[in-house]
């Protein structure tokens, strides 16, 4: 796992397959998705072929990022 930026309390880094579920849960946040103009996932199984999928690190050196708690490792967004 490759940390991309540290805070005192979060660490961000790519997000993975295994984010599936957080990230299905987050894109059914409407408040997310004013900034996101994504549409809902229909399941987790549609964030997961997403995440399969996403190009955007390779193609462009940057893309979407997961904000994990350093004490717990939650997921926060």
């Amino acid at each position: 796992m490759k940390i991309i930026l540290e805070t005192e309390r979060t660490y961000f880094r790519e997000l993975t397959i295994t984010d599936a579920v957080f990230f299905y849960n987050l894109n059914l946040d409407e408040e997310v998705l004013q900034y996101t103009r994504d549409v809902p996932f229909e399941s987790i199984l549609h964030a997961k072929k997403f995440l399969e999928t996403y190009d955007q690190y390779k193609k462009y050196g940057v893309g979407r990022w997961a904000v994990i708690h350093k004490e717990t490792n939650d997921f926060l967004g």
